[in-house]
């Protein structure tokens, strides 16, 4: 195995999965502006999945030879606030998990709950 394969296996296992809410951040931003009241909701959408492609951080690392993520870092999953509205305490029991564990930082708990406000969920 190569030193470029090491180092890449390397980061691979030492990453802790985590949640990454950029993209309940960009839809939440995206809505915020009233663009989507002045079209249908198919047009909104996709202009919220434009917003979201125009914004997104790219996630290019170091020695890979083919690139992408999921989210703006490697092991970074989002989440879909257009699909799945979570809970607090939906990503405590995610962090919390025995098997496969998805953290989530202190300042994503807060920016969550500011979402979660935003479209009117109950966070308790």
């Amino acid at each position: 195995m190569n030193e470029r394969i090491k180092n890449l296996r390397e980061q691979t296992l030492s990453i802790h999965p985590s949640i990454s809410l950029e993209r309940a951040k960009l839809v939440t931003d995206f809505y915020k502006t009233g663009k989507a009241e002045r079209v249908s909701i198919p047009v909104a959408r996709a202009l919220a999945f434009k917003h979201i492609l125009e914004n997104k951080k790219l996630c290019i690392n170091d020695g890979e030879l083919i690139v992408g993520e999921r989210g703006p870092a490697p092991h970074a999953t989002p989440t879909y606030p257009e699909i799945c509205t979570h809970t607090i305490k939906d990503f405590e029991i995610l962090d919390k998990r025995e098997k496969y564990r998805f953290q989530l930082m202190k300042k994503q708990k807060t920016h969550k709950l500011t979402i979660l406000n935003l479209i009117g969920v109950d966070v308790h």
